[in-house]
This record gives structure tokens, C-alpha cells and sequence, in this order.
């Protein structure tokens, strides 16, 4: 199965035992092509790091039918790291909040995976 043709998402749970998800925003399939590995990317910020501690998280790859009934559910093993305190002061904060990972919200977040792999959602610029 090549899962960078699946909608993924990472869920975690913070030191606090807040749950939340990151939606993955695209997989880098070119730094270890030759491996054939893919690289996912986690933004590690704002809920994940509000309190140091454990984060354990799982990596989820889905897809959803038109029927809204998940064609293909794979989750990894529960892993963990270590948030540790850092620096107090002044920094842009960026917010997240709680959510359950139902149906409704995974076939949001597959819509708009399909919206970019169409290129629906192409950032487009001229340079002046």
C-alpha cells in the first residue's frame, strides 16, 4: 500500500492528557526516495508542548468512501518523547484545541487532501 495516497493524521496526547490531532500537511517522498522511505512532518508546537512531560502519539493513514464509510484504517504503535521546559517569554502562540476524532472530521480532513492533490488549493505567485 503506498500510504502517501492516504489521508494521515497524527494523534497525540499531551503531558496534561489533553488529546488532540495534527493534521499531516504533505509526506516528503524525495529525501529517502532512493530508500524508499517517507518523511512525515510534525510541527511540535503549542498543545504538544504546552507542559513538559510525555507526549505519546500514533500515526494514523485512512481513506473514506463517498458513502462516508473508512475504506482503510492503519495506525501505528503508541510511541512517546520528552517535552522538556523550555524558555518563558514572549512568542507568537499558536492555538489548538480539543478535539475527538470522529468520522465527520476525518472526511473534512481527506477533502482537503483530495482538494490539493487536485490542485484546488495550488499557491500560485509572479515575482515582480
Amino acid at each position: 500500500m503506498d500510504l502517501t495516497t492516504k489521508t494521515c493524521v497524527i494523534q497525540y496526547v499531551n503531558a496534561k492528557g489533553d488529546s488532540f490531532i495534527y493534521p499531516v500537511p504533505w509526506y516528503d517522498v524525495e529525501t529517502f526516495g532512493f530508500e524508499k522511505k517517507v518523511l512525515i512532518p510534525w510541527c511540535i508546537q503549542g498543545a504538544a508542548t504546552e507542559a513538559a512531560g510525555i507526549v505519546k502519539f500514533a500515526i494514523r493513514f485512512y481513506s473514506i468512501d463517498i458513502n462516508r464509510k473508512i475504506t482503510y484504517d492503519l495506525n501505528t504503535l503508541v510511541a512517546q518523547g520528552r517535552v522538556l521546559k523550555g524558555q518563558e517569554g514572549e512568542f507568537e502562540n499558536f492555538s489548538e484545541s480539543s478535539i475527538t476524532l470522529d468520522n465527520s472530521l476525518l472526511e473534512l480532513i481527506q477533502e482537503l487532501e483530495q482538494a490539493k492533490n487536485d490542485g484546488l488549493l495550488a499557491l500560485y505567485w509572479v515575482d515582480v
